[in-house]
């Protein structure tokens, strides 16, 4: 599964144009579904990892600081039943909310690229599902969350890389949804740049703000 998920990753990253003109006509509540199922709950385990390392285990250590050697082998199956317990719920609760989210916010793309193509949005749908393989690029920034937590690094090169990696999933976007205007909503290849452009816009416009604005806010939820 994991190699599935990988080696469709980079079709679609790097080569989306032969990609969707290989995929033939599927059913969206299939295959599609499925790998974006897959990536709504790696990117929740991202997700639940970094708030794990980055806020869960800071105050678990200070609960156990004063407790010895000895003691903490008798509490043990305890302190990994709780350490079990909280990963897990916050991994639910987190997949749950990714899968719901993507899925909506991917379902709304289908229907603009409906009313821009002429075409319904059940034949777009597909192509637009696996375009969720940018998603998976926030893993980066969890990962540097992480390093940043635990060796307090300054802040400002988590803004950096937070800044970065957004730029870059826009970019990414833009580019699969170009290809999946083309390849399955019968665009000309400028006027599908065009309108995946338009697209990407306002998610582009809404990292800047996030990117500068509140930031500060959004770090501390974070780090």
């Amino acid at each position: 599964m994991i190699t599935w998920i990988w080696t469709t990753f980079k079709s679609v990253i790097l080569t989306p144009e032969a990609f969707f003109k290989q995929l033939g006509e599927e059913d969206w509540k299939g295959v599609p579904l499925t790998f974006l199922i897959w990536v709504s709950w790696i990117v929740a385990f991202g997700a639940t990892l970094m708030a794990f390392v980055n806020k869960y285990w800071p105050v678990g250590i200070t609960l156990v600081q004063e407790i010895n050697f000895l003691q903490i082998l008798l509490v043990l199956p305890v302190i990994l039943a709780v350490i079990f317990v909280f990963f897990g719920m916050t991994f639910v609760i987190l997949g749950g909310f990714f899968v719901t989210v993507f899925y909506f916010l991917l379902l709304f793309v289908a229907f603009f690229f409906q009313y821009i193509t002429q075409k319904p949005w059940q034949k777009l749908f597909p192509g637009v599902m696996y375009s969720g393989s940018v998603l998976l690029f926030s893993l980066v920034i969890f990962l540097f969350a992480i390093l940043v937590g635990m060796t307090h690094l300054p802040t400002v090169l988590f803004q950096i890389v937070f800044n970065i990696v957004y730029i870059a999933s826009c970019f990414y976007f833009w580019k699969v949804w170009a290809a999946v205007l083309c390849e399955k909503g019968g665009l000309e290849l400028k006027r599908g740049k065009l309108m995946a452009f338009w697209t990407v816009l306002p998610f582009l416009l809404v990292g800047i703000i996030v990117g500068t604005k509140l930031f500060d806010k959004i770090s501390s939820m974070l780090i």
